[in-house]
């Protein structure tokens, strides 16, 4: 299990460190009355990143090993093609340039956020969780849990630890603006500027780096 939880860190951070999500929860909010739908959005988005990986989980799961200790050549392979998917995801991110300016780009969609219902908000974190970033990333936790074998329990725990980190950048934000509002604003200002400038650049280094994670760790597992 302990391998599992310690093979699930990186892409945990990979999700943590996802722009798109932050930028709607900062979106909310900074919105009038965006706090109960910022609150929403989290729930969403935590279900969600449990869900989608607990679903890759149980698939991949089904055809593995029926041991631990035995090397599945097929979810090797998988884990490989996968990482060189993430890598190349990763560096068509960091030097494709957009039409439009991100900050315009952003500027446009945040302001629809503005006044979201509830179960609208909900939805939102759920769907993020299908966009292909999140669904390779995903995919990566469900092929851990199907490689390793820990059981059930241990299947759980690793996907409860990837869910807890993946979903922080999102979380933390909420709940201390919700107990400090004040204090928060400015920062959420500051971040959503920052997050702008440098979205591409950080999604692109933290998903190569995923990437070449995953290739080395399934070509020393068909070594093995």
């Amino acid at each position: 299990m302990l391998t599992s939880i310690g093979a699930v860190l990186p892409i945990a951070v990979a999700a943590a460190l996802s722009t798109v999500p932050i930028l709607v929860t900062i979106a909310l909010l900074l919105s009038p009355n965006g706090r109960t739908g910022a609150l929403y959005f989290m729930i969403g988005w935590v279900a969600g990143m449990f869900g989608v990986a607990a679903l890759f989980g149980v698939g991949l799961s089904a055809i593995s090993s029926p041991t631990p200790s035995e090397s599945d050549p097929l979810l090797n392979a998988i884990e490989i093609v996968l990482g060189l998917v993430l890598f190349g995801f990763g560096f068509v991110f960091l030097f494709k340039r957009s039409k439009k300016s991100e900050s315009s780009s952003n500027g446009s969609w945040t302001k629809r956020l503005m006044g979201v219902r509830p179960l609208t908000a909900v939805g939102l974190g759920v769907v993020l969780n299908l966009r292909p970033k999140a669904l390779l990333l995903a995919a990566a936790v469900g092929l851990v849990v199907g490689i390793e074998n820990s059981g059930i329990f241990g299947g759980v725990v690793t996907l409860i630890v990837y869910t807890v980190l993946g979903c922080s950048s999102v979380a933390v934000p909420v709940i201390v603006t919700m107990l400090r509002p004040n204090v928060m604003e400015p920062k959420l200002l500051e971040a959503r500027n920052l997050i702008e400038r440098n979205q591409r650049v950080v999604t692109g280094i933290v998903v190569i780096m995923v990437g070449a994670i995953l290739v080395g760790n399934g070509l020393v597992h068909l070594g093995s």
